[in-house]
């Protein structure tokens, strides 16, 4: 093979088993060019090429030219870290870009700059899922260390999935592997999930889980990074789980921009040094995180308010199943909840990256089946888990669940996950009602957030910043009330009632939010008296006289209005 390339190589290049040489001189190991590369433009031409490093292990990269640049700085620091030796005299460099740039090819390739789907083939950086030597992963981005495979799929099963059987949180991670690569054959949008809770509880284990369906353990990403370090981590896992672990590792400043980011699929607009638009990282994923505080509080750690959206974006599941076995929902045979998750991460380093590579391929054929399977999935979880009254927000979100539900169902349908039919589906459910507990309502949570603040703040200053006045409108002069915000009166029942100051109650007590919204959704709980059909301030006779007022009953001081 080496023999045959060197009737191809340029004048004074030869190739052998120790290395590439021009003349006497040793470059490098060896290092065969396979095919010209250029994507379906014509555009963004390389070289595809094959060597093998120090243990064996056979690399192919198809190289951009664009690094051939200069001096090549990237070009030979990527070289060098996936094993090719070099002789570090810069005369032996400008060769090798020689030979690349040189030599002789009639063999032809596509290229694609991210991994992910292309038409009919799904492109991982080891080749396309079906095997198709006609197309490969080109790019400038180098974070796939974790993309390899491992093991038998029998003892993935048997070590790894096994084990999670009647664990939600388990099922649930696995779940989101498979459904990560459906994302785009349902038009479905980016969007993620974080596992919280105390630390040592399990969730890194579930992490690792759901890496293994796709790689080894470096396959794990980590939350302590810039914005723009985590656009080309999230393009790199284009179409595929994106594991982040400790979200608390993220800056608090950083975190809202960045979910936002991760979930909408596209990075920053960058200039070219010269002019000009650099082509921006754009991906398609699905991500699971891990921390120890919710994103509320991580967003709340810079001061920043968290909006709506973002908890849209990516959602917050308790990690503790409530089963006394922290993450687990059962222990198999295992002693503890520490032996099972050594287990599994043990079992982690041995078996990976083979469950994705035995799905796919149905992925292809099943297609046009697919809508047709989400949607019984679909009207089966809404029916059971989603309640008839649920917001638009909660209804998006639990979509996404539904997804993820999918790919863990269709898993078990192609005898991937050793589970019983079902099983996925009633995992993913108890992961939502976890979430749905914990967001504390079915409603939109902008409007939600407002009636807490609200009831916070008639909780706080009910006794201090109102004067109380009698049921004929009068009030003891003697009252000393700093910042006062109206007046409160006595009902038959023995609790108060509160008139507020239409001024007061706009820019402090509904400071960020919607008043109107807010009123009308206190009026439709009973907590707020209308003027009219029309409007929410009425006029009320107070010790000043005839005044503009919101009047809200003593319910304004009772969880959800009841």
């Amino acid at each position: 093979m080496i023999e045959s390339h060197n009737n191809l190589l340029p004048r004074g290049f030869s190739l052998n088993e120790k290395g590439l040489y021009f003349e006497e001189n040793w470059i490098c190991s060896p290092i065969q060019v396979l095919a010209y590369t250029r994507d379906e433009n014509n555009e963004n031409w390389g070289r595809l090429v094959r060597f093998a490093d120090l243990d064996g292990y056979t690399h192919e990269w198809a190289i951009p030219m664009e690094l051939l640049g200069g001096e090549g700085t990237e070009l030979f620091s990527t070289l060098l870290s996936l094993g090719l030796r070099f002789n570090n005299q810069r005369s032996a460099k400008n060769r090798f870009i020689e030979y690349l740039q040189s030599i002789k090819l009639d063999n032809r390739a596509l290229c694609t700059a991210r991994i992910g789907w292309y038409i009919d083939l799904f492109i991982l950086p080891d080749g396309a899922i079906p095997k198709s030597n006609e197309i490969y992963l080109q790019s400038e981005n180098t974070n796939f260390a974790g993309f390899r495979v491992a093991g038998s799929l029998e003892n993935w099963q048997r070590t790894i999935a096994l084990p999670c059987k009647g664990n939600s949180r388990l099922i649930f991670a696995l779940s989101c592997a498979f459904a990560a690569p459906m994302l785009p054959l349902m038009n479905a949008e980016s969007g993620g999930f974080n596992l919280k809770g105390a630390s040592s509880i399990g969730k890194s284990t579930a992490l690792a889980v759901a890496a293994s369906v796709w790689g080894s353990p470096k396959y794990l990403q980590q939350w302590k990074a810039t914005s723009n370090a985590l656009e080309a981590v999230a393009e790199a896992h284009n179409n595929t789980l994106l594991c982040l672990d400790e979200l608390g590792q993220i800056d608090g400043k950083e975190a809202g921009e960045v979910i936002y980011m991760l979930a909408n699929g596209s990075g920053k607009n960058r200039l070219k040094a010269k002019g000009g638009l650099r082509k921006k990282f754009e991906w398609n994923i699905l991500f699971l995180s891990t921390g120890e505080i919710s994103l509320t509080d991580k967003v709340n750690e810079a001061g920043k308010k968290a909006q709506a959206g973002i908890f849209n974006r990516m959602v917050d599941i308790p990690a503790d199943a409530g089963k006394g076995y922290r993450l687990f929902d059962t222990l198999h045979t295992y002693p503890d909840g520490n032996a099972l998750a050594s287990h599994l991460k043990d079992c982690c380093h041995k078996y990976y990256g083979i469950a994705i590579r035995s799905f796919i391929p149905y992925l292809v054929t099943l297609k046009e089946q697919l809508p047709k399977v989400l949607q019984k999935i679909q009207e089966d979880f809404f029916a059971k888990y989603v309640p008839q009254h649920a917001d638009g927000q909660v209804r998006r979100v639990a979509q996404r669940f539904v997804l993820i539900a999918a790919g863990g169902e269709l898993a078990i349908k192609l005898n991937i996950l050793p589970f019983d039919i079902g099983e996925a589906l009633e995992a993913i459910g108890i992961c939502f009602g976890a979430w749905l507990e914990d967001r504390g309502s079915v409603g939109a949570y902008e409007i939600e957030e407002g009636l807490r603040q609200v009831r916070a703040f008639f909780e706080a200053h009910h006794s201090s910043r109102f004067a109380i006045m009698s049921n004929e409108g009068s009030y003891s002069q003697e009252q000393k009330i700093n910042n006062q915000v109206g007046y409160k009166r006595k009902t038959n029942q023995g609790n108060y009632e509160f008139f507020v100051f239409p001024g007061v109650f706009r820019k402090e007590i509904c400071k960020g939010f919607d008043p109107r919204s807010i009123c009308k959704e206190l009026a439709e709980r009973g907590a707020l008296i209308r003027g009219n059909e029309r409007q929410f301030i009425k006029t009320q006779q107070l010790p000043p006289g005839k005044m503009k007022i919101y009047h809200f009953t003593p319910a304004i001081l009772m969880e959800d209005g009841e």
